[in-house]
């Protein structure tokens, strides 16, 4: 009904990134988002980004002031209609 939202989006993978209206619904949205970007990757002849070292990683983190490890995914609060107005 509101219009707050938790975005989730993987750092390995640009662009690849879901929502919900929790942080544990964008979580589980984004594995499913995760699967289809890599298979869209690969049906167009791309290859799958590496993953980068986890000094990396714990510095954007840092960087970003979330707490969580460097094999979760960022998680932001959104206000979709403040964004949209």
């Amino acid at each position: 009904e509101g219009s707050l939202c938790y975005v989730a989006y993987h750092p390995e993978l640009p662009g690849c990134m879901s929502h919900g209206d929790t942080s544990e619904e964008a979580i589980k949205n984004l594995s499913e988002a995760r699967k289809l970007y890599i298979k869209t990757l690969l049906k167009k002849g791309e290859s799958v980004p590496l993953p980068r070292s986890s000094t990396v990683a714990i510095w954007q983190i840092a960087g970003a002031g979330v707490e969580t490890s460097p094999d979760e995914p960022y998680l932001t609060e959104y206000d979709y209609q403040k964004s949209h107005a």
